[in-house]
């Protein structure tokens, strides 16, 4: 099968969408099909495009073995709103060139949100003469609505008419919870057989359960520590100041101690916060890269996935499948009547407590802190869990059979 991906996130760039489309891209390619990418010049978490690509008009190139044409995109501030939201406007015309360079395909395959990538895949599939499958990793515009992001009532009901159009034409759409496949059903109208839930995965050849005291607890002295870490992205979604909150709750327990890393628009708000507390239990690291973040994760006693109270999205964090296959316990701070408790729960793979609950999430660091059995057996679970249901080959092999079913809807 030939499949066209178009991708708004592209490595070298860091983040989970760019990886997981790697991930996914190789896994079928490994099976023997044709993969083809359409992205921009890097630029995500990026100041300033990079020099070997600054000034030309594309680029093709090998990118881990697939094949990737490059084309200019926007460089607006992820953090100004407006920027933003022109750059989301400008992306299915930049797109374009590279779509029209591209060869033909079976399937066209893209990534939302930005939404406005619906509008290039559509150009993409229509060009080629083949089917569009669509993945969610956000429900747009209820992602931005409900932190407060998105007010504005002309706005959303434009976003909205992005949204149904989004919905409208695609072949097939993933989603990676059943919550997100409810809400498309029942309150977006589409038809249920268009939607499939696929979860996300995580690299359990690389991320396995390893010894906690390792080189990264010698390198920032925390050996004999309680580690209870946070690695990912810090923004107004994430609602990590919690993680804060519980750390003041026990700080006089002596040996727990909380390791936060990552970047994030809500990054350097948290850098204060902890430098006019003072807190002592708590370490504040940049991102790490994957060496690194492996081994911080296997450092770790217990890893936490938070959201904010406000979003209430059935979001399903892709470091619940990381932290699993870590064979390390989830403490997740996220609204419990969505997915992430529920697949939790499925997993017995660790404790939701609700977003916002500082006291919650306290008590459950001492009941995995106390009890150490619990927590050994709870991270053994996780891990199985994660090896049967959430790496890459069944979720690759999922994702096959989807674009298979889109391609015989188009024939239909």
């Amino acid at each position: 099968m030939r499949i066209l991906f178009i991708s708004n996130y592209w490595p070298p760039e860091k983040g989970a969408a760019s990886r997981l489309g790697m991930e996914l891209c190789k896994a079928l390619a490994a099976d023997g099909h044709q993969i083809e990418v359409v992205t921009g010049f890097p630029r995500y978490k990026m100041t300033e495009t990079p020099a070997e690509y600054a000034g030309k008009p594309h680029i093709v190139e090998d990118v881990q073995g697939i094949r990737t044409i490059r084309v200019p995109l926007p460089h607006a501030s992820r953090d100004r709103a407006i920027q933003r939201g022109i750059d989301w406007l400008l992306l299915p015309r930049a797109f374009k060139k590279g779509i029209k360079m591209a060869g033909e395909a079976d399937v066209v395959y893209t990534v939302l949100p930005p939404i406005t990538m619906a509008h290039a895949a559509a150009y993409a599939a229509k060009t080629k003469n083949a089917p569009l499958v669509t993945m969610y990793g956000d429900i747009f515009p209820n992602n931005v609505i409900e932190l407060g992001a998105l007010s504005n009532p002309t706005l959303i009901k434009y976003c909205r008419k992005l949204e149904q159009f989004a919905y409208r034409v695609a072949n097939k759409i993933i989603v990676h919870s059943d919550c997100y496949k409810d809400y498309m059903v029942s309150d977006a109208g589409v038809p249920a057989d268009k939607v499939e839930v696929v979860f996300n995965w995580a690299d359990t050849e690389a991320i396995q359960p390893r010894e906690r005291e390792n080189e990264f607890r010698a390198e920032h002295e925390l050996q004999g520590k309680f580690i209870v870490s946070y690695a990912g992205t810090m923004g107004p979604a994430q609602g990590l100041q919690i993680a804060f909150e519980a750390a003041e709750l026990l700080k006089e327990y002596k040996d727990i101690h909380f390791l936060i890393a990552g970047d994030g628009q809500d990054r350097e708000r948290l850098v204060r916060l902890l430098a006019s507390s003072k807190f002592t239990n708590v370490t504040f690291l940049p991102s790490q890269p994957l060496p690194k973040y492996i081994q911080l994760m296997a450092a770790s006693d217990v890893c936490l996935v938070t959201l904010d109270p406000k979003v209430k999205a059935p979001t399903v964090p892709s470091k619940i499948w990381e932290i699993m296959a870590s064979g390390r316990p989830v403490l997740a701070s996220v609204a419990l009547d969505g997915d992430a408790p529920k697949i939790i729960e499925r997993a017995n793979a660790g404790i939701s407590v609700e977003p916002g609950n500082a006291q919650a999430m306290a008590d459950a660091i001492l009941k995995l802190r106390n009890e150490p059995n619990l927590a050994q057996d709870i991270g053994t679970a996780g891990r199985t869990f994660a090896e049967e249901f959430a790496s890459i080959t069944p979720c690759s092999q999922a994702y096959l059979r989807v674009f298979e079913a889109a391609l015989s809807t188009k024939k239909s």
